[in-house]
């Protein structure tokens, strides 16, 4: 089977991110796999204008949503797809490993080509109850996942939080962005323009760094930011050009990130001058 990336530039607009798309359909085509949140960049795809291409054209599509549920208040509406899956130790605050699996209603052959990565007890039942006699699976996730929903509505309430993580985000970028554009000497402003709600990047200067050289340097800033700056950020590369990706939930505050501003981002520019 032939694939074919769709390339989208980080700056592109609602239209440009479904021209991108819709560009590389074809006769050819069967299957799709459509990010909704870029987990790089951050940006948030505009799904159900490509959905509805791929329905007029019969092709088959995935959307991988991990980073949508609870950041978005209805990942799934108006999407209609084969399949969509997000993960709900993110935003939901479930534990590592919990994740939705969403087929239409009908399920029909969309659900009977889905089978178990291992073999087990039931594997020869229908779907979805192959899936439920997992013996080596660990089901705490799933029991605890809508605990986990249910805490923060009733605490705060999902579009309360929802309205928080979006203005924190915006102040977060903002604050950050200035900050390292002091300290750098060049802007570091996003060029992001549709961002996901909750979610923001940040330029870093990296001194003419290569990708490769970027692709090896992302993991090691982000264990060292965590370990030495204790502050748990993304570090992320795309098409040569080094960022940092904050997120902001319910238990991030303002004063967290004027912290994070003022005392980790001069020494982290200070490490890529090094």
């Amino acid at each position: 089977m032939d694939e074919e990336d769709a390339p989208v530039t980080i700056d592109a607009d609602e239209d440009g991110v479904v021209d991108a798309v819709t560009a590389q359909m074809s006769e050819h085509t069967s299957f799709i796999v459509l990010d909704q949140i870029i987990s790089a960049t951050a940006m948030l795809f505009t799904a159900q204008r490509i959905a509805a291409e791929a329905h007029r054209r019969g092709i088959r599509f995935l959307v991988d949503g991990a980073q949508a549920p609870a950041q978005l208040a209805d990942p799934v509406g108006g999407l209609q797809p084969d399949w969509w899956v997000g993960n709900f130790h993110k935003f939901p605050c479930a534990p590592r490993g919990t994740a939705l699996l969403v087929i239409p209603p009908e399920g029909g052959q969309d659900g009977q080509d889905l089978w178990p990565l291992i073999d087990s007890w039931g594997f020869a039942d229908p779907f979805p109850e192959r899936f439920d006699e997992q013996g080596t699976q660990d089901l705490c996730g799933p029991i605890a996942a809508p605990e986990s929903l249910r805490d923060i509505e009733r605490l705060w309430g999902w579009d309360v939080v929802r309205r928080y993580m979006s203005d924190l985000a915006d102040y977060a970028e903002r604050r950050v962005s200035e900050a390292a554009s002091e300290v750098g000497g060049e802007d570091c402003s996003s060029p992001v323009r549709i961002p996901s709600p909750a979610m923001r990047l940040v330029k870093l200067p990296h001194g003419n760094r290569t990708p490769q050289e970027l692709d090896a340097l992302c993991p090691v800033f982000r264990d060292r930011i965590l370990n030495e700056l204790h502050a748990e950020v993304a570090v992320t590369q795309f098409d040569g050009e080094l960022y940092l990706r904050l997120t902001a939930h319910a238990y991030v505050t303002a004063d967290a990130i004027d912290r994070f501003a003022e005392q980790s981002i001069p020494t982290i520019v200070g490490w890529l001058r090094g």
